[in-house]
């Protein structure tokens, strides 16, 4: 089986694979966040998102010591209300003549 616990040559592999996919989301955020924000109010805005994922990551190692199928269910409950509410962005696009 590829994806158990005991596979060890394949850690680092997903590591990376996470650490990339991290830098990815943080620079999409950054360039998304300009776009979405007026300039007055994008220090305040962004400021405000930091501190509200750091004092959810508080709880990061709670939740990765509840039994098996609890973590995972939550990863993708939150995973689909992100979804719907990034589907609920509302942008304005310029106008092309």
């Amino acid at each position: 089986m590829m994806f158990n616990f005991d596979n060890e040559e394949l850690v680092p592999v997903f590591l990376a694979l996470a650490v990339l996919g991290n830098t990815c989301a943080f620079g999409l955020s950054f360039i998304t966040h300009s776009y979405l924000t007026p300039t007055l109010l994008s220090a305040s805005s962004f400021g405000l998102a930091n501190v509200i994922a750091r004092f959810f990551g508080i709880f990061a190692p709670l939740v990765a010591e509840i039994d098996f199928p609890a973590p995972e269910v939550m990863f993708i409950v939150l995973q689909v209300i992100a979804m719907i509410t990034c589907q609920m962005i509302q942008t304005k696009l310029p106008k092309f003549k």
